[in-house]
Parts: structure tokens; C-alpha cells; sequence
């Protein structure tokens, strides 16, 4: 409940931001503001996660629409991003190891 009214009052805090990006979007009109992909969530539950299409990654502003996946409910503020089903396929049919990339310096 508290997860879900920090991300309402951000995005009312970042509606600027939705704003300009909408105008940026509008000046580039090859296709909508937001992009989705098909994320799976917690229970294996599939959902679409959203972002913005026009905005280069290394800034961490095309995850600001990801707020609406945590008012739905899809996502949490804090956690791991949510594996594609074919990254999650991939890493099932992989033997666990002791060592993983994530942890080699």
C-alpha cells in the first residue's frame, strides 16, 4: 500500500517529465511515446512492463513509466527487474554454479 503511494506521488512529481517527453515524441513520429514488453512477474505471472521509446537508456528516464506497472501492482519500488520469458527459459535449462557473472568483479 505504501509501495503503491510513492509511486503515485513520483508520478504526479515527474508529470513535467511525461510532458516532455510527449513533446520530444511528437517532433519524432515514428511510432507511441511508451514501448511494452512482456516481463515475468512474481508466480510466474506475465505482464507488460512499460518504458519510454524515445529516451536513451543510460539516463534511467525510460523507466519512469514503470511506475504505472508498480500502481498496478506488476512490479515493487525495490527488487530485482523482472526477467524476459526467454531469459528466463535460458537460465532454467542452465546448471546453477557457484561463481555467477553478476558477482565476478
Amino acid at each position: 500500500m505504501l509501495e503503491r503511494l510513492i509511486a503515485a506521488v513520483a508520478l504526479v512529481l515527474a508529470s513535467p517529465v511525461f510532458m516532455g517527453m510527449a513533446v520530444l515524441a511528437r517532433r519524432r513520429p515514428s511510432g507511441p511515446l511508451l514501448r511494452s514488453q512482456r516481463r515475468i512477474g512474481a508466480h510466474g505471472r506475465i505482464f507488460r512492463m512499460l518504458g519510454f521509446r524515445t529516451v536513451r537508456r543510460h539516463t534511467a528516464l525510460d523507466a519512469l513509466p514503470q511506475l504505472i506497472n508498480v500502481l498496478r501492482g506488476d512490479m515493487s519500488l525495490v527488487g530485482p527487474l523482472p526477467p524476459r520469458p526467454e531469459e528466463l527459459r535460458r537460465q532454467l535449462r542452465t546448471r546453477p554454479g557457484i561463481i555467477s557473472l553478476r558477482r565476478a568483479p
